[in-house]
């Protein structure tokens, strides 16, 4: 029995170490208990040199107001509170993290209570989002500015982009033309030839 503990227990260890989200335990006043090595990689320090010191003097300055709004609303109602996105400052690279964090008491009620927190790493999900978010405006750009009329559809095929040019062709504003259905612009007696033409790319 003790050995089956003793792997269950090193099993643990290894999970709870290697796991790709940081976790971390504080004490009641926002010092470090515990944390696993994911989140010792993240501030960019070994474990030994960030045990007993505030988890928020390894927060961006800006940060640290928001991580103790955090805290205090772990204190006020039970159950799993998501921080908004902070950014760790002690690692070479600076990563964008979101807390995932619950309020623990320690028996007997009252001795102490201790905050459960999973560290996650956003930075990527982030610079994707910026990305995609620039592309969307140079794309913008582009199509606004060309000569010719274009019309996007969705698989609905109601009308997501409608730009400058289609505007002066089809006379008809913009924010009128958006979430109509595009047949709207097909004379009638074409609806049919559109459609045959249109479904094979829904389907593909």
């Amino acid at each position: 029995s003790q050995m089956e503990i003793e792997t269950a227990r090193d099993r643990y260890a290894t999970l709870y170490d290697f796991s790709p989200v940081g976790y971390v335990t504080l004490d009641g006043n926002g010092r470090i208990l515990e944390a696993n090595l994911t989140l010792c990689q993240l501030v960019g320090a070994i474990r030994s040199t960030i045990l007993h010191k505030p988890f928020e003097q390894f927060l961006d300055r800006e940060d640290q107001p928001a991580f103790r709004l955090h805290l205090e609303s772990l204190k006020k109602s039970e159950g799993a509170h998501t921080s908004d996105v902070l950014t760790l400052r002690h690692s070479e690279t600076r990563h964008r993290v979101r807390l995932e964090s619950c309020l623990e008491t320690v028996e007997p009620p009252g001795l102490a209570k201790l905050f459960r927190i999973a560290v996650i790493d956003v930075t990527e999900r982030e610079l994707l989002a910026a990305t995609q978010e620039t592309q969307k405006a140079l794309m913008e750009v582009v199509v606004g500015g060309v000569m010719d009329a274009i019309v996007t559809a969705g698989e609905d095929e109601r009308i997501v982009v409608f730009n400058k040019a289609a505007e002066n062709m089809f006379r008809c504003p913009a924010d009128k033309a958006i979430g109509q259905s595009i047949d709207r612009f097909i004379p009638e007696r074409f609806r049919g030839a559109h459609q045959l033409q249109h479904r094979p790319f829904g389907q593909d």
